[in-house]
């Protein structure tokens, strides 16, 4: 298994590099100055191995470092000088961790490479790779959480007992990511984890803000047992588990949105097919280029439609049981009234979070773009206008089904709450909200056509997208430390998404017809 995972993480250094070099020759200013030999160059190989393997590391340590500076910073916020609330936090946020983001299964590039084309044995790649994934995670709690606990006074071995916790709850709620998979399409698990998930998140938040009360320390000692017996369980599932192959071609589809085909036992035969299945029979009362989208949209309604759906259903549930709340328990009222008046600058992240424009352009190169950019008439100025103008369309569309359950209940939440003496809030919370959806929308979309990220195999290999979407976060995450009052924050922020999408507008209708192209 070792010798595995040496190979393994081999490919997955020599991938990153290769990445790095091909993301740096994207660069419009780089690409003049960089010369054609540049992959060649044995200097260049080890700085781009280097920055991999650095950034790995320092990935390791800087998540977990922000992650638990966020919980302190939370705790302290709802009950300063009380580290229990930090306790409190950090194993329900844990447990939310080890349902959401615990693959065992992780259908990268470099594991379809090694999979697929190196036929390394798939069970002992995802053990082995998942054993140094727990070793990482574990590392970076204990180094971050001993660094954070000294400052808010958490004694040493609860840091500790803490960090040990994390581990053993991966390792122990794992075995549902190979039962989740091994599913038909794995959404019923799916959903059912992001409703814990929430319940949890209320949970952790609601309990010391409302009820100024945090987890009994026996209550986590409890936890602490379950943990270790029910990982044991799940090792011994994990391991002995066989369809890891199987799996492994399921989620090679649903990452490329194509099919693979493979011979069980020696995995020689390789097709490549659209994963889609058509609806038939569909058929539009459009014109133009209205009609090619609106075909392609009611032929792809599952790959485009399923996933905000069920996002939606999600968010629904949410704010209906946070206005329950609100009625029920009158003592949240300030607690939530605060956050609706004060803190409108988080619904940026989670508005960047949730929408779906990435996602959705992606789909439309590899069921369509991806062929239809090798014909020239596809690449003429109105055809690509015509078509980015129609997609648009749809985009907002979309993506307005979750933005409008948000905007339409924080305005309720004020409301029923205490309200403001200013009634304009209602009518800028409900806007904000609805600008930055098509924000978002029109950011994502201009981004694709501007700086088409996609080659025939449809890897990202633009260098500038990387950087973009890099950009595009960080400042979404930055508006998290904003707090300036509702309608200030708000009708600044309509402003400037309206001048950003005029202006984005503009530039990809005068630049779009020369950048949308295959990458090569």
């Amino acid at each position: 298994m070792l010798k595995t995972f040496i190979t393994s993480y081999k490919v997955r250094t020599t991938y990153r590099a290769n990445s790095i070099i091909y993301a740096l020759k994207n660069v419009p200013i780089l690409k003049r100055i960089i010369p054609y030999n540049f992959y060649s160059d044995s200097g260049v190989k080890f700085l781009a191995n280097f920055m991999s393997v650095t950034g790995e590391i320092a990935s390791t340590f800087l998540t977990k470092i922000l992650y638990l500076i966020i919980v302190a910073v939370i705790s302290d916020t709802l009950m300063p000088e009380n580290y229990m609330a930090y306790v409190h936090i950090l194993v329900l946020f844990s447990i939310i961790g080890a349902l959401i983001n615990n693959k065992i299964i992780n259908p990268s590039k470099d594991a379809k490479y090694c999979i697929l084309y190196i036929k390394i044995n798939p069970r002992e790649y995802s053990l082995s790779n998942y054993i140094f994934f727990l070793i990482k995670s574990f590392v970076g709690m204990l180094v971050c959480g001993l660094i954070v606990g000294s400052f808010i006074k958490v004694p040493v071995y609860l840091t500790i007992l803490l960090t040990i916790f994390n581990l053993f709850i991966k390792v122990a709620l794992a075995y549902l990511d190979l039962t989740d998979l091994k599913k038909p399409k794995g959404s019923v698990n799916a959903i059912v984890n992001i409703v814990v998930s929430m319940i949890l998140l209320a949970i952790a938040i609601l309990l010391p803000a409302v009820l100024d009360l945090t987890m009994p320390i026996i209550i986590f000692y409890i936890l602490f047992a379950l943990s270790i017996l029910l990982s044991v369980y799940s090792v011994h599932r994990i391991i002995n588990y066989k369809d890891y192959l199987k799996l492994y071609k399921r989620t090679f589809i649903e990452m490329e949105e194509l099919e693979v085909s493979l011979d069980d036992s020696n995995y020689n035969n390789i097709k490549v097919v659209k994963e889609t299945k058509l609806e038939e029979n569909v058929t539009s009362n459009k014109a133009g280029y209205a009609f090619f989208h609106d075909l392609f949209v009611k032929r792809h309604s599952k790959i485009l439609t399923k996933a905000i759906k069920k996002q939606s259903i999600v968010i629904l549930s949410v704010c209906v049981l946070t206005l329950l709340v609100v009625i029920l328990f009158p003592q949240t009222h300030s607690f939530l009234n605060n956050i609706t008046m004060k803190y409108l600058s988080y619904f940026v992240f989670l508005m960047y979070l949730l929408n779906r424009g990435t996602v959705l352009t992606q789909a439309m190169f590899v069921n369509c773009d991806h062929s239809l950019l090798t014909y020239r008439f596809y690449r003429k100025k109105d055809v690509i206008l015509g078509v980015f103008k129609e997609r648009l369309k749809t985009l907002v569309y979309l993506n307005l089904y979750p933005a409008l359950i948000i905007a339409v209940t924080l305005p309720l939440i004020l409301l029923l709450s205490g309200g403001t003496n200013n009634p304009l809030n209602y009518l800028v919370l409900f806007i904000s909200i609805i600008s930055m959806s098509i924000f978002f929308s029109v950011h994502n979309l201009v981004m694709y056509y501007l700086l088409q990220p996609y080659n025939i195999n449809t890897e990202i290999k633009s260098g500038t997208y990387k950087i973009m979407q890099g950009i595009t976060y960080l400042v979404c995450y930055y508006m998290v430390q904003i707090e300036v009052p509702t309608f200030v924050f708000g009708a600044s922020l309509v402003v400037f998404n309206i001048i950003y999408i005029a202006l984005a507008l503009i530039l990809a209708y005068t630049k779009a017809p020369k950048t949308f192209k295959i990458r090569e």
